[in-house]
């Protein structure tokens, strides 16, 4: 991802969720962490997007130009982490847009509980995952790795096959 070293574009962005900033590419003072209050824990899945946002109105900010950070995704068997981040997102933008108000922030079991009916739980993401690797490791003519990640996918759907 690449994204704009400027501030007010980088802001523009992440309010309306367009751009994600993952946490690890943040570099922070220590104090000013502290300064903020730290992390607030009742943003389960989006503390850094919290952090960020709070950061944003106390301190200056911006981004390398350089490509310094790379982000890996991997699978989960629901959506419900996405659905959480999400939620608590939105939560940290409103919180951030109308500073001195309380917000009522929701623990992860209730945010669980009000997501409930819409969780769907994808069968076999282990196996597609590790098939996608396999996929690219062909494509970049590494047919050992390629052959490891198709036993590795091929071991998971067995597995999970079993415990059902």
């Amino acid at each position: 991802m690449t994204t704009s070293c400027d501030r007010d574009e980088i802001m523009k962005g992440l309010m309306p969720n367009k751009i994600k900033l993952p946490h690890g590419s943040y570099l922070e003072r220590k104090k000013a962490l502290e300064m903020i209050g730290g992390y607030d824990e009742r943003f389960f899945y989006t503390q850094d997007n919290d952090l960020l946002l709070r950061m944003s109105m106390s301190f200056r900010f911006g981004a390398v130009p350089s490509l310094l950070y790379r982000l890996r995704v991997a699978p989960w068997q629901t959506n419900l982490k996405i659905l959480c981040q999400e939620r608590y997102r939105k939560l940290a933008q409103k919180k951030y847009a109308n500073p001195g108000v309380s917000i009522e922030v929701p623990t992860i079991s209730e945010m669980r509980s009000l997501l409930a009916d819409d969780v769907q739980t994808f069968g076999n993401s282990e196996a597609r995952y590790w098939y996608s690797l396999a996929r690219e490791s062909w494509r970049l003519k590494s047919h050992g790795k390629s052959a490891r990640y198709l036993i590795k996918s091929i071991k998971s759907v067995g597995t999970k096959n079993k415990v059902e």
